[in-house]
């Protein structure tokens, strides 16, 4: 079960832009850790994603369209950034490792 959980943890970590000794600090610990420790993770993760998309996002904007934005295209800037992350993420884990992940949680007697 784990080693499906750690090749998703491992591929959502390549995809930040952590340094690469940060990488490969957080890759090595993987294994070691307890699920609830890789849920912690993941959402850790999930989090720098975010905010990679945030800056990627937010430097295509000039300052004069930012400081004309309305309450609208605010929003519609949010929806790409979190669109933006979810892509990440998606092209992290495959559907099937995605299901394989599912299903041994649900039988994880943990």
């Amino acid at each position: 079960m784990d080693n499906n959980i750690d090749k998703y943890l491992i591929s959502l970590a390549r995809k930040t832009s952590l340094s690469e000794e940060d990488k490969n600090e957080i890759i090595a610990k993987i294994p070691s850790l307890t699920i609830p420790q890789k849920a912690q993770l993941k959402l850790a993760l999930l989090d720098y994603l975010i905010i990679d998309s945030e800056e990627e996002i937010l430097t295509q904007v000039s300052e004069e369209k930012a400081d004309n934005m309305t309450l609208e295209d605010l929003s519609n800037l949010g929806e790409q950034i979190i669109h933006k992350a979810v892509e990440k993420e998606d092209a992290s884990v495959s559907e099937a490792d995605r299901q394989s992940i599912i299903q041994s949680l649900k039988s994880d007697p943990k």
